[in-house]
């Protein structure tokens, strides 16, 4: 899947760079992403699976954000980074006193700052994002506030149109999910 992201938008980035300009510098906007998603996971005694299904490892996320600096922005938003198997092992001393595998899904909201870094005159930026995310790992399992971090690249389609290709890490209480994926952002 993660191939097949990347292909799509370095292949819509070079289809739409003759009709780019420059991204507006400062302003409101709405941010939508979807991508795929990598469980690396260390709760004793579990054992975490993405479900094979049509919707398996597929993370989205929408978001609002204020871009005080033509370069940094504060945004806010829900993000849901997929549907997983919990596969429990039944293992003397462990968590589980029988094996069963539960399905759960991992989402919350996230708050954080966005930097975008120009590469000189051109209509492509470096993009860096971090804050912190609220997660909840299937209500009975926990719920907390920990890091997400990221980065990527992106195009200014226009002036009010940004396409970028990132990688992020959200951080849980032992889990860790990584997710890349393909944003649009619209100015308003």
């Amino acid at each position: 899947m993660r191939p097949v992201l990347i292909v799509v938008a370095l292949g819509l980035t070079l289809l739409l760079s003759p009709l780019a300009g420059r991204a507006a510098s400062t302003g409101f906007y709405l941010r939508g992403s979807v991508g795929g998603t990598d469980l690396d996971a260390d709760i004793r005694g579990y054992r975490l699976d993405t479900i094979a299904d049509d919707d398996s490892g597929i993370a989205y996320g929408l978001s609002a954000g204020w871009r005080f600096l033509p370069w940094l922005a504060v945004e806010a938003g829900y993000h849901d980074l997929g549907h997983f198997n919990l596969n429990c092992e039944a293992t003397p001393g462990l968590v589980c006193a029988a094996s069963y595998t539960e399905p759960f899904r991992l989402d919350g909201f996230e708050a954080g700052l966005a930097a975008h870094v120009p590469f000189g005159d051109s209509r492509y930026y470096g993009l860096i994002r971090a804050g912190a995310h609220e997660w909840d790992l299937a209500r009975r399992y926990g719920t907390g506030v920990d890091p997400y971090y990221g980065g990527g690249i992106g195009y200014g389609i226009s002036q009010r149109w940004c396409l970028s290709l990132e990688f992020e890490r959200y951080r849980t209480e032992g889990l860790d999910v990584d997710r890349i994926g393909v944003s649009v952002e619209f100015m308003l």
